[in-house]
C-alpha cells in the first residue's frame, strides 16, 4: 500500500463517519454486519452494510438540494451535511 495523506478538519470527518455510521446501524437489519475500512489505491473510506443503500437517484436529489425526495426514515438533514462536508474537500459519497 502506498501511503497518502489527506488534511481534512477533525471535527467535520467526526461528524461524516459517525453519522454514515449511525445511518448504516438504523438502516440495517437487525444481527448483520458493518464493516469500516480504508482503500489506499483509491483512497477512500468504506462502510458496508447490508441496508437498502442509496442509488443514484438519491445522490442526485442530495446534490440538488432535493431532502424531501429522499424516501427514508428521518429528514436527512445529517446525510446532506455528510455531503457537504465530503464535497467541501473536493471529495464524494458513493453508493
Amino acid at each position: 500500500y502506498s501511503n497518502f495523506n489527506y488534511t481534512i478538519d477533525k471535527q467535520i470527518i467526526s461528524l461524516i463517519v459517525r453519522n454514515l455510521l449511525n445511518n448504516a446501524i438504523k438502516y440495517s437489519p437487525n444481527n448483520t454486519e458493518i464493516c469500516l475500512s480504508t482503500n489506499f489505491n483509491n483512497k477512500s473510506i468504506i462502510i458496508e452494510d447490508q441496508g437498502f443503500g442509496m442509488t443514484n437517484e438519491m445522490i442526485n436529489y442530495l446534490n440538488n438540494n432535493n431532502l424531501n425526495k429522499i424516501e427514508a426514515k428521518g429528514s436527512g438533514i445529517g446525510l446532506k451535511l455528510c455531503f457537504l462536508g465530503l464535497t467541501l474537500y473536493g471529495m464524494q459519497l458513493l453508493d
